[in-house]
């Protein structure tokens, strides 16, 4: 689950970005159900949906994806995960330090993915970081 999560092929420390899309997640099912509202008609469906397969690959897998740059039965989540950015994203661009957040939590994301750009099937960035170090001998 580490490792899963935030960890080597982590989806949070490889792609951060995903942290907003799920503050969104979170955000819009509170408005649905605290206020009645159908403001956030999709945010929990999508949580839902997230949890039940992050939690399915935890339960009844230990495969990160192989020799892949990241977790690669996520991927297919990716484009409703950006529509669950947006409320978030346009919230903190109203402050500085939230625009700033917003980058970095953004370059991290575009540097994991440009990683693989000529070849997805080798382990991530953040992996082969930790062999060098000696943190993980696989």
């Amino acid at each position: 689950a580490l490792h899963v999560l935030i960890g080597h092929h982590g989806l949070f420390s490889l792609t951060p970005i995903w942290l907003l899309s799920f503050a969104g997640m979170m955000l819009g099912t509170w408005k649905q159900f605290q206020k009645n509202s159908s403001a956030g008609f999709l945010a929990f469906p999508v949580l839902l949906v997230s949890l039940v397969v992050v939690g399915f690959y935890l339960v009844k897998s230990d495969n990160y994806g192989g020799h892949t740059s990241g977790l690669r039965w996520l991927i297919w989540l990716t484009p409703i995960w950006l529509l669950m950015l947006l409320p978030i994203a346009d919230w903190i661009a109203n402050v500085k330090w939230g625009r700033w957040l917003g980058y970095i939590l953004l370059a991290i994301s575009v540097f994991s993915a440009s990683f693989a750009a000529f070849n997805p099937w080798r382990h991530p960035w953040l992996f082969r970081l930790m062999e060098s170090w000696g943190w993980v001998r696989y």
